[in-house]
């Protein structure tokens, strides 16, 4: 345990699994991946845990919580196996490696809850409301408890715990301290549309920039009050875009935020985005180290005035703006499996599910893949037999001039399998030309032409999105 947190490794699982191994799945057909899941759970955990100052051990915990899910029995579960697994004590060892007990406990109980030898059982009921109820409103609850059934982990042993009983309650509704407003004068590049404030939570509907993606969701928006009190920020109930539900030409995007409730007599708060995706816990040992942080855009919302004004209280906090965002970033990219919208939507598929899309292949070629980290690499896949001559390949910018241009090898094609099917993925690389260098967001256009006659074989215009 060090003062900046737990040492935890960053297994190759996080990065090489994140695609393949799914944590949940709707019955609607959503799913989530392992990775994502625990990143979430850990930023939440994280957040929830700063106001008792256990942030540290709750990004653990939510990181380790369900690392035995990357298993295939697990993944074999999620397709309808019949079968029980034990997916918590991975991350409990994970835990007790670190020493962090406290952690490795909440680990191994986070489903099952940990057995305690006594003859009561402690136990929260969730009631749903049927009527939501006006000002002074009293509204009745009546509940049943059933027997119950409990589980151990460890074990896989069910357990029956007869006694049934029911209850009754009342709520008397009180909406004095609820606030909505929907008419904001704005001034600057971050649109707000409406605000509800009750002292549980606090939602803001926004419009911003498309500044791109850096991880798999798009800037968490950040709130404060006027003083820098951070007002913890819900995400299961935000509804952030996801980059598949974002168009690749997109120049704004719009989301809604939910935080925790804003202290009594709140009049102005400070909505900010930030360049980077950052826990609580990461941000504040960034700034305590004197790490660069980089703001995109901030607001003052009042609700006194309606007004919504740029503001630069990021400057006290130690942050700083990120004016050069779209030039900074040392590699940017654009990749057809996270960027085509008909790949896309298409969802987990096979080769011959990619070469049944309508124009997406070329005479047997398309472009994979596009990136720019101080040189051009472009990568491209072939449908049919190896490639038997080099090709050339032109990279040109929206204004016509030629960013790079150079030869695709054919002696680079390698054969790569899909189920039953084979294809070629060959690649180069371009040096950019009298110092043309792109940037984050621009739109490209790839050339591929047969150098003796000058035929076009393939041409395809992508933006890159992507930033590292």
């Amino acid at each position: 345990h060090k003062k900046s947190g737990f040492a935890l490794a960053a297994p190759d699982f996080f990065r090489c699994s994140s695609s393949s191994f799914l944590a949940h799945r709707a019955p609607d057909g959503r799913e989530q991946t392992v990775a994502e899941h625990l990143r979430r759970t850990a930023e939440q955990a994280a957040c929830d845990a700063s106001f008792f100052g256990a942030e540290t051990l709750a990004k653990l915990a939510g990181l380790t919580h369900d690392l035995g899910k990357y298993s295939l029995e697990f993944q074999e579960r999620l397709q309808g196996k019949a079968q029980t697994v034990d997916h918590s004590t991975a991350g409990m060892a994970e835990c007790c490696k670190q020493g962090a007990i406290s952690a490795a406990l909440a680990v191994a109980g986070h489903h099952a809850g940990l057995h305690v030898h006594s003859e009561a059982l402690l136990g929260a009921v969730s009631l749903p409301l049927q009527d939501t109820g006006v000002q002074g409103q009293t509204i009745a609850l009546q509940y049943q408890v059933t027997d119950l059934v409990r589980y151990f982990d460890d074990g896989g042993k069910w357990e029956s715990l007869p006694g049934s009983f029911t209850g009754q309650a009342s709520l008397q509704v009180n909406t004095s301290a609820n606030q909505t407003f929907h008419h904001f004068a704005e001034e600057g590049e971050i649109k707000i549309h409406g605000v509800e404030a009750t002292p549980s939570y606090t939602k803001i509907d926004y419009t911003i920039p498309f500044w791109g993606f850096g991880s798999y969701t798009v800037d968490f928006p950040w709130l404060y009050t006027t003083d820098g009190t951070p007002i913890s920020y819900n995400l299961q109930e935000s509804q952030i875009p996801s980059p598949e539900k974002i168009s690749r030409d997109a120049a704004t995007i719009s989301g809604s935020a939910c935080f925790d409730g804003l202290p009594s007599g709140t009049e102005q708060v400070v909505l900010r985005f930030l360049e980077e995706d950052l826990d609580p816990y990461t941000l504040q040992d960034r700034l305590q180290q004197g790490s660069p942080v980089r703001v995109l855009a901030e607001v003052t919302l009042d609700f006194t005035t309606g007004e919504v004004t740029p503001s630069q209280t990021y400057l006290e906090a130690g942050m700083t703006f990120a004016e050069d965002y779209r030039t900074s970033s040392p590699s940017i990219r654009w990749t057809m499996p996270w960027d085509d919208p008909d790949v896309l939507s298409l969802g987990p598929c096979d080769w011959a599910d990619l070469t049944a899309i309508p124009a997406l292949f070329q005479q047997g070629n398309s472009l994979w893949s596009l990136q720019y980290d101080g040189a051009f690499s472009v990568e491209f896949v072939t449908d049919g037999p190896a490639p038997q001559k080099d090709l050339q390949v032109t990279i040109t910018n929206q204004a016509g001039d030629t960013m790079a241009a150079g030869t695709l090898p054919h002696h680079s094609a390698v054969e790569q399998t899909s189920g039953n099917d084979s294809y070629f993925h060959w690649e180069a690389v371009l040096a950019p030309q009298d110092g043309r260098t792109p940037q984050l967001l621009d739109t490209l256009t790839v050339t591929l032409t047969e150098p003796d006659s000058g035929e076009t074989l393939y041409q395809r215009s992508v933006r890159l999105t992507w930033r590292r």
